[in-house]
């Protein structure tokens, strides 16, 4: 076992990025860009400094503007002591989608390599609020070798192997970015005090990210660093400390001298009310991210067909959702003018591809083939997902002449249910559009007038749900069947679904942004009666709801279409002048089952909470025990795992995050490892954990950077909802 005096600890300097916060970008950028110059500066005063520049928002603006530098840069890159951090910025992993952090990598790649000569390996979401459980994933097949992350999020070793939903493994090293001291003696009376637990572990080096938030250089590190080398432990100021660090860790690893824990644990728990904060940007962000990859790929058909390629439109939406994505961004809590500014980035940014895609559109509806039913409009259904879909469409109309109704066929003179919805609106289902294609429709005059009608009750059916709302209880839904099945997915009439619920939200609790704390249930709209009507019409059957939450009246909308097996619900408040209410809509789920949220590639189980409507958090804390979590596009309810017992029957578990409790025993190990991946790949994230939770191991250190409990059912209100002894 090493000695501290044997100890080699690499120092990396730099400096965090919070290019939006409590100021706008313009006044962050003064700082940044004087931080960039003074930390170069020091590069030529000292030859043994080196620095760590990472993020596009000033790193690319300081390259544009200080063009004698350049050479510079590229030559401390050349020579190791200046690196980069391969990716565009830190962005929000939990609230954009994982099409969104791919180009992020790719810009930042893209910059950092072919602009500046640079290789980064080690990924650096250091301040970030939770990450994605696929991010090992994606980060392997984006040629990184390592991630720093340093959030105190529960549940983690400070070296660890992460597993991601497909079994991929990534190196993570969990430490805090705001390492600071004021002087070389603070620095080793603090280094004394945390190597025991690196050593502990079998280190023989470690890393410290010297980098707080616009953090200047520190000027006794000036003329000092050779010097620092030769003391004990030994102080190796690097801008590749990153590198270094993983290098000497993997080596070790490799040889056998060095145990990595592995751990499929969930990563996303920390700052959970950030994922509500400011939804317009969440909205916004959704609305920019797809639109634009639509526009990518219509406008790549229209290329091959001849039109321009509108690189330079895309490039910029691009560049303005990165910069939206950004953890102070897209998380919520900016000022109010960082707020205006990145809500005019995202609407040029939707602007931007809304006319690439129309030009696309255009372009490519020229060369299609409309000639085959006289006298009737046609109409191009466009598909931009990678399947076949029937889905409802609306398109305006405009006949020359004054009819009584109009019938909508495909090419084959097939009829499909449309009904008008005004004067020059129709509603009709497309069927069968082939995936990323189109499908040519045609509106043609008819004697029949398809419109909607007033019907009494309070059901819709189509031929896959058949739903009933009751009046007396808010319109809330009182049964849904399934038809295919016949089963009645509203399990208990004692809990509605469709139910609007105003909770009371704390609004002095600590960092308001950042967080939920909610004061317990202020109405629920299934109290109190609401008005009810049905409309009825060959291609869409509409419940409508009005009644009031929280003194503030409502308006639900429940449709079904033919074909579609699919239920629209859309709730809006109006002119809510109320405060400090959270307002959810809530379904009732599988009795006995566990949430499941989907996570962009793939779906996790998470837990179900103590309490009813009761959220508190602040930063990895969890008051309430609750089971919050985000989610990209939808939740669920459900069952997941089968036990088999030899010799008995088996049985069906419903999973959340499970602890994987072992002795100290190299085949329990193993075991277990075998195990976890299999869980993990069925989307059930798992926490690898020692019977005495390591207590000889830690019983000594007076400093730890390890995020395990010290009481196994501590864990509990951190995501754990099963346990398995092995």
């Amino acid at each position: 076992m090493s000695s501290i005096d044997d100890f080699v600890v690499h120092v990396m300097p730099g400096f965090h990025s919070d290019v939006v916060w409590l100021e706008d970008q313009r006044d962050y950028a003064v700082s940044l860009l004087n931080d960039t110059k003074q930390n170069l500066m020091l590069c030529k005063h000292d030859p043994d400094y080196g620095v760590f520049l990472h993020e596009l928002t000033y790193l690319k603006p300081y390259f544009d503007t200080e063009i004698e530098e350049r050479g510079y840069i590229r030559q401390l890159i050349k020579e190791g002591r200046l690196t980069t951090g391969g990716s565009h910025s830190q962005p929000m992993e939990t609230c954009i989608s994982a099409e969104g952090l791919i180009r992020n990598i790719l810009y930042g790649r893209l910059y950092h390599e072919k602009v500046l000569g640079d290789k980064p390996m080690v990924f650096m979401p250091w301040d970030v609020f939770g990450h994605i459980p696929q991010l090992s994933q994606i980060l392997a097949k984006s040629r990184f070798s390592g991630c720093i992350w340093s959030k105190p999020i529960v549940g983690f070793h400070p070296l660890f192997w992460g597993q991601s939903l497909d079994g991929s493994k990534m190196l993570y090293r969990r430490t805090p970015y705001t390492y600071s001291a004021h002087d070389l003696d603070i620095m080793l009376s603090q280094l004394r005090n945390e190597l025991p637990e690196a050593i502990s572990y079998g280190l023989t080096e470690d890393l410290r990210v010297h980098a707080f938030d616009f953090l200047p250089p520190a000027p006794w590190m000036a003329g000092e660093c050779a010097a620092m080398k030769k003391c004990k432990p030994a102080i190796h100021v690097s801008g590749s400390a990153h590198r270094k660090f993983f290098k000497s860790a993997l080596d070790k690893y490799k040889k056998g001298d060095l145990k990595i824990p592995i751990t499929a644990r969930d990563m996303e728990y920390y700052h959970q009310g950030t994922r509500l904060t400011r939804a317009d940007f969440k909205i916004a962000n959704r609305i920019g991210e797809n639109l634009t990859i639509s526009a990518e790929k219509f406008a790549t058909v229209a290329n091959l067909l001849g039109a321009k390629y509108p690189d330079k439109a895309l490039d910029k939406a691009w560049r303005q959702i990165l910069l939206g994505q950004h953890h102070d961004g897209m998380a919520g809590p900016s000022c109010d003018r960082a707020y205006l500014d990145l809500v005019a980035g995202y609407r040029d940014a939707i602007e931007l591809a809304d006319e690439a895609l129309t030009n696309s559109l255009d372009y490519i509806g020229k060369a299609i083939d409309t000639t085959g039913k006289r006298g009737a409009i046609p109409i191009a259904v466009f598909n931009p997902i990678a399947a076949k879909r029937t889905d409802v469409c609306r398109a305006k109309i405009e006949f020359k002449k004054p009819v009584k109704g109009f019938a909508v066929t495909d090419a084959s003179g097939v009829e499909t249910p449309c009904q008008i919805l005004n004067s020059d609106e129709v509603l009709f289902i497309a069927n069968d559009v082939p995936s990323l294609g189109y499908k040519v429709f045609y509106v043609q005059a008819s004697d029949k007038a398809a419109k909607a009608s007033a019907r009494s009750g309070s059901e819709i059916e189509n031929e896959f749900y058949k739903i009933t709302v009751d009046p007396n209880r808010g319109g809330c839904i009182c049964s849904l069947i399934d038809k295919s099945t016949g089963r009645e997915l509203i399990y208990d009439r004692n809990i509605p679904g469709n139910e609007l619920v105003a909770i009371q939200d704390k609004f002095t609790r600590n960092e308001p942004p950042w967080e939920l704390f909610t004061e317990g249930l202020r109405d629920r709209s299934a109290d109190s009666p609401a008005k009810v009507s049905v409309e009825k019409g060959p291609a869409r059957s509409r419940i409508i709801v009005r009644g009031e939450s929280a003194g503030t009246p409502f308006v639900q909308e429940i449709c079904l279409y033919p074909g579609v097996k699919r239920i629209d619900f859309v709730t809006s408040l109006e002119d809510y002048r109320g405060k400090d209410n959270l307002f959810a809509v809530t379904f009732p789920g599988s009795p006995g089952s566990m949430p499941v949220f989907e996570e962009r590639l793939g779906a996790v189980t998470g837990r179900r909470s103590k309490g009813k409507f009761d959220f508190r958090t602040w930063q990895f804390r969890n008051y309430s025990d609750h089971g919050l979590r985000a989610m990209c596009q939808f939740v669920d309810s459900n069952w997941n795992v089968v036990l088999k017992f030899a010799g008995k029957s088996d049985a069906g578990v419903s999973l959340g995050p499970v602890s994987l409790v072992i002795p100290h025993n190299d085949d329990a190990l193993a075991t277990c490892y075998k195990l976890q991946e299999a869980l993990i790949k069925k989307g059930v994230c798992s926490t690898p954990m020692y019977d005495d939770l390591e207590s000889g191991r830690r019983k000594e250190l007076a400093i730890e950077e390890c995020t395990l409990p010290t009481i196994m059912n501590d864990d509990l209100s951190h995501g754990t909802a099963f346990r398995i002894h092995l």
